[in-house]
């Protein structure tokens, strides 16, 4: 076990460096040359889709005049016969990776190092978008994602909006029978009018600025989806934690063999349990997956980010996973289409996305009651001989322990960096949480998960719950040890990973016209230990929760 552990921090530290290669000290990268040629556009049939290719010359970063520029070039995928209506656009922001030969960032690449096209590697999934209707823009950034740092020595995230803005300015245009670099034959078929985004790894932190930017202009990004996003997340309640997105759907992917971001999205999200929001906004994680194979351009040269303790899912499992998760999801969030994504606040998480086993974090939309948010509302206090509850922080990496941190697990690994009542649950003893009477309950959603590794060999640590009405009577609901939030993540070779997940529970109807007024959580058939971090009670769905599929 400890091996293992070992083998992933030497991991971890060789992808450091190769993302901090090439990048030169301060000013990260050279200006493109002024008199840089644009490339010849090109357009080809594919697989019953129009690939076109277009460079639309230099835009310049700044922050003084051609102290920095790139290129604005990248594809456009379209459907090859017309439809009967316009194709949505979507949008395919590729991660931030060594863009040239020799684990080098750089724009130009140096003589001799050939470049490494990232957008290009994402063809596959806007082929396959574009089969299923779609209009697939999909930019290169790599040549932006030089510099190591979002806003030094230029704004990256202003850049991807003038990249961005150039590439579906001019593809607009063409649509609209304008002579542009893109070409002919688009017969005004795309539809700016709400815009879903894809991004990855570095793209991710830039999607909830790029958002907020194009809020109010003619093409609105009304849907996010990432795949192991960037996100940062600070420890003991300090400031440095990245803002919430935006109030339109989103759905963040994570493969729990991802060695390059990790389990950032659901640090992130878990941060922000408790936000009101009238969309939703869920996090998967998949076992198996990595950071890079999801990128033809990557997996083709055998760059993969993972070390498998047993087989992994290959490059090919990787694009099918993807592929029909982001066209469930666009479908879902873009053409309002009936799909099993658990887009009301209610609904019950599905145990697969894709066919593959997932477990969910879920913040709760529309209309409810956040009854419980660990050190800022409510409390759950111990009932019964056994029982424990203290509130407290989780350790930080690499740090020294600082007064009201939660002690380590003994084994096993807490992937959250955010406040939480760390109980230890009884079959005859728990914590309760009184509520203030509350109707219209339809359901409850627990945001938990388990303290460490059990270590006595059982599939998962049972929990029941007991929800109290004002007249005295309860409803118990056994929330089983399979459960995805709850079950038991060791191996015989890896300690467990522990990131925050939802246990939705549907009340029954008869419980709506009641009060709820207190809450209950023991151990079930065994004793248990969880870190609990928010619990909310589910009400009717309010009128204006329907516009975002909430």
């Amino acid at each position: 076990m400890f091996t293992t552990v070992r083998h992933r921090v030497v991991l971890l530290a060789a992808i450091s460096l190769i993302l901090a290669a090439g990048a030169p000290a301060g000013a990260t990268g050279r200006p493109a040359p002024a008199d840089r040629e644009s490339a010849a556009a090109n357009s080809t049939h594919l697989n019953a889709t129009r690939v076109r290719t277009a460079d639309l010359g230099e835009v310049d970063l700044g922050p003084l005049p051609g102290q920095y520029r790139v290129p604005a070039r990248g594809t456009l995928v379209t459907p090859a016969a017309k439809g009967p209506s316009q194709s949505a656009l979507v949008v395919l922001a590729h991660l931030r990776f060594p863009n040239c030969a020799g684990n080098t960032f750089a724009y130009p690449c140096p003589k001799g190092k050939k470049e490494r096209r990232l957008d290009r590697g994402m063809t596959y999934l806007g082929t396959a978008l574009a089969r299923r209707g779609y209009s697939v823009l999909i930019p290169d950034l790599g040549p932006l994602f030089v510099g190591a740092d979002l806003t030094d020595p230029y704004d990256q995230p202003a850049g991807v909006q003038q990249v961005l803005g150039k590439l579906i300015d001019s593809a607009v245009a063409a649509s609209a029978g304008e002579r542009t670099p893109w070409g002919r034959g688009l017969r005004g078929d795309i539809d700016t009018s709400h815009v879903g985004l894809l991004a990855h790894s570095r793209s991710a932190a830039v999607a909830g600025d790029l958002t907020r930017a194009w809020s109010r202009t003619s093409h609105p990004i009304t849907s996010i989806m990432t795949y192991g996003g960037a996100y940062e997340s600070a420890y003991n309640g300090e400031p440095g934690t990245s803002p919430m997105a935006p109030n339109v759907p989103y759905l963040g992917v994570v493969g729990d063999q991802d060695r390059d971001t990790a389990y950032m999205a659901p640090k992130w999200l878990t941060h922000h349990l408790g936000v009101r929001r009238t969309a939703p906004a869920l996090v998967a994680v998949v076992p198996g997956f990595g950071h890079t194979f999801i990128n033809r351009t990557l997996s083709s040269a055998g760059i993969d980010d993972r070390i498998c303790a047993t087989e992994c899912p290959d490059a090919a499992a990787h694009e099918t996973f993807l592929t029909e998760t982001s066209t469930e999801w666009f479908d879902a969030t873009l053409r309002h289409l009936t799909t099993s994504m658990p887009l009301h606040h209610g609904a019950s998480l599905p145990g697969t996305l894709a066919g593959v086993p997932t477990e969910w974090l879920a913040l709760t939309h529309g209309k409810h009651s956040s009854v419980f948010l660990a050190g800022q509302r409510g409390t759950l206090r111990p009932v019964g001989r056994g029982a424990r509850s203290r509130t407290c922080f989780p350790s930080e990496p690499m740090a020294p322990s600082r007064p009201g941190v939660c002690p380590l697990p003994r084994h096993g690994v807490s992937e959250n960096a955010d406040k939480v009542a760390q109980v230890t649950l009884t079959p005859g003893s728990g914590v309760r949480l009184r509520t203030a009477p509350t109707t219209g309950v339809t359901g409850l959603a627990l945001h938990l998960a388990p303290s460490g590794d059990r270590g006595d060999g059982e599939v998962g640590s049972p929990l029941r719950v007991r929800v109290r009405l004002s007249d005295g009577s309860h409803v118990v609901v056994d929330v089983a040890a399979q459960q995805p939030a709850v079950v038991d993540r060791a191996t015989a070779s890896v300690s467990g990973s522990y990131p925050i997940g939802t246990v939705r529970i549907a009340l029954p109807r008869s419980v709506r016209a009641a009060r709820v007024v207190a809450i209950k959580l023991t151990g079930g058939a065994l004793t248990s230990r969880f870190d609990v971090r928010a619990i909310d009670l589910v009400q009717r769905r309010s009128a204006s929760s329907g516009a975002t599929g909430g």
